[in-house]
């Protein structure tokens, strides 16, 4: 996380550069005088709220038919969590659609080697135009399950009593333990 302090901080801005196809960030001469604060750890109990995670033994194949199979029939009929291994080419294009750790994580064009989850290649695929060129291991969940939701939803009843109550200590209890 990057700290900003108001009169200090300088501005930060992405560049592009075509050549290479990266994006890479750099300070301004500009100093930050306002600032709008975005809370984006109240995402996490968004998605633990909602969202199903896998549960039970996963299935582990190093076979590209295996892989390939495991992909398209979770395409098909959107059952269960899947990971895939596997080489995809991503098409020149302003903001590509899939991270890949280099040094750092990157966003890059070209022939690329990676782990995804199979909503992130289907959407590179569908809407990006990428090409998964090679299929090599997936890891597959058959079952999932919103493990977090009482948990969640427990804490975001602690915390709202918290705030009723005019509790500042409840409250952050809940807010925190939300966010961990």
């Amino acid at each position: 996380h990057r700290i900003n302090l108001k009169g200090l901080t300088k501005i930060n801005k992405l560049k592009y550069d075509p050549e290479t196809n990266t994006v890479s960030n750099y300070d301004t001469e500009n100093i930050m005088t306002h600032f709008v604060g975005t809370d984006f750890n109240s995402l996490y109990p968004s998605v633990m709220i909602k969202g199903n995670f896998p549960v039970g033994k996963p299935k582990y194949y190093a076979d590209e038919n295996i892989a390939k199979y495991y992909f398209e029939k979770w395409v098909k009929d959107k059952k269960g969590i899947g990971f895939l291994s596997c080489e995809v080419y991503i098409p020149k294009q302003h903001i590509p659609p899939l991270p890949v750790k280099m040094e750092k994580l990157a966003f890059v064009c070209g022939h690329v080697y990676g782990v995804w989850n199979f909503e992130e290649l289907e959407y590179a695929v569908k809407e990006c135009g990428c090409k998964i060129t090679k299929f090599k291991e997936v890891v597959f969940y058959n079952k999932t399950f919103p493990v977090f939701k009482r948990f969640v939803t427990k804490m975001v009843e602690i915390k709202n009593e918290g705030t009723r109550t005019k509790n500042d200590a409840l409250r952050t209890l809940g807010k925190l333990l939300m966010n961990v």
